[in-house]
């Protein structure tokens, strides 16, 4: 985040997009996931990032083998874990948006 302050122009614009900790997605994703998203959004609000807006958006798989077969994949036996105990297709995820304008003086 330093570096990207340091070459963002006067007047130049920072968006970023992630996860947004708490729902359902991250739970599936686990403690250390969340921790993470959390300092994240502790290290964006210390370069002066605001939130623009939280997305409540799904992932929606076409069966639950599906949702096991990509989730499983790409988080392993957590997301397997999860869906095993909650076995539904539709993962409720919640999305960040932060934004932040360089000002002429900062």
């Amino acid at each position: 985040m330093q570096e990207i302050m340091r070459v963002l122009k006067k007047g130049g614009e920072i968006w970023s997009f992630g996860n947004y900790p708490p729902g359902e997605f991250m739970k599936m994703r686990g403690a250390s996931e969340i921790k993470w998203e959390k300092n994240f959004l502790e290290i964006s609000k210390k370069y002066s990032l605001k939130i623009y807006a939280i997305v409540n958006t799904n992932f929606k798989f076409p069966n639950l083998n599906e949702a096991k077969r990509i989730l499983g994949f790409i988080f392993g036996k957590k997301a397997l874990n999860y869906l095993e105990k909650n076995p539904n297709p539709k993962i409720k995820h919640k999305a960040v948006i932060l934004h932040k304008v360089k000002q002429a003086v900062e």
